[in-house]
């Protein structure tokens, strides 16, 4: 894969985030527990069950703000690796940006030592539903700047 293969998926995937407006979301106050933890070097974990509003819940949070997108759940990213690729990619797509919201990283390998990098300099919110995020190996892997926040879904 190349960097405008990437970036074409990378669009795809920000016009599929966007359209999520038109979805009629329906706008709520952020739960207040939430917000203290937005910010580096902390990591934001938003884990639940598979269609429960994570994503959503995601994009709530960085409305509005500079941020970076990606969905490793895409089929298209199989065997994806090159994480300074997609570093460069997000530049050249979204400019200078705060965030990185980051879906279901677990399909990728290395995820966890990229997060770890980019955490240093953004804020990071990941979401997934897979055991391997549920399970102690997430808060190894980002001992002492890992935040997991079991959320009542409200969207």
């Amino acid at each position: 894969m190349n960097i405008e293969e990437l970036k074409r998926i990378l669009g795809d995937q920000k016009e599929y985030l966007h359209s999520l407006e038109k979805e009629k979301i329906i706008e709520r106050e952020l739960p207040f527990k939430v917000t203290p933890y937005i910010s580096k070097p902390n990591v934001l974990s938003i884990l639940g069950v598979r269609r429960s509003g994570k994503s959503t819940l995601g994009y709530l949070l960085v409305k509005g703000k500079k941020f970076a997108y990606v969905d490793f759940s895409d089929d298209r990213l199989v065997n994806f690796n090159d994480f300074d690729m997609l570093t460069r990619a997000f530049y050249e797509m979204y400019g200078d940006f705060n965030y990185v919201l980051i879906d279901e990283p677990q399909y990728v390998k290395c995820w966890k030592l990229f997060v770890n990098r980019l955490r240093k300099d953004k804020v990071v919110i990941i979401t997934g539903s897979s055991s391997g995020l549920l399970s102690g190996e997430l808060s190894t892997a980002l001992t002492g700047r890992h935040v997991l926040d079991s959320l009542p879904l409200f969207i």
